[in-house]
């Protein structure tokens, strides 16, 4: 959710988290 693109963001280079936000909504 929200919460956890909001983490990888932090954690991640922004190419990184936006990919895995997007598959964290698709799921």
């Amino acid at each position: 959710g929200i919460q956890h693109i909001k983490t990888l963001n932090v954690i991640f280079p922004s190419t990184h988290w936006t990919i895995q936000g997007y598959i964290d909504i698709q799921n």
